[in-house]
């Protein structure tokens, strides 16, 4: 069963259709309709800093890359929360739009960066032809 990844916007002010979820002690309010999903997504790899910290280099596929740009040109200051099969497993807040189509995500230990890496790299859709 291919693992389900998805990307929500969410916000610390509620609005109308917005989400409640409290993360720690702080409440955000989260878009129920996912801005990207595993199919946007061409691989992942867990890599480390020159200082040693872990991290997952994450890669968008063209249409994905695309998408990217777009949300985090029009939503600075948003959280881009990241679920993986239902669970949150990220929350970067969106600065600069990211026009490159990668992403990068600090983990805590080289055995966290290979499993989000590789439920990442599980979601991908990837086109396969019969010979």
């Amino acid at each position: 069963m291919a693992t389900i990844v998805e990307f929500r916007l969410a916000q610390a002010q509620p609005a109308n259709n917005l989400m409640p979820l409290p993360i720690g002690k702080r409440l955000f309010y989260y878009f129920p309709v996912p801005v990207l999903t595993g199919a946007d997504l061409d691989w992942a790899v867990p890599r480390k800093t020159g200082q040693g910290q872990p991290f997952v280099h994450i890669k968008f596929n063209q249409k994905g890359a695309q998408r990217l740009a777009e949300l985090t040109q029009r939503n600075k200051g948003r959280w881009l929360l990241i679920t993986v099969n239902g669970n949150l497993e990220a929350g970067p807040r969106i600065g600069d739009p990211i026009d490159n189509g990668i992403i990068d995500m600090a983990t805590n230990t080289d055995s966290e960066a290979a499993r989000f890496a590789g439920e990442l790299n599980g979601s991908v859709h990837r086109e396969t032809s019969l010979r």
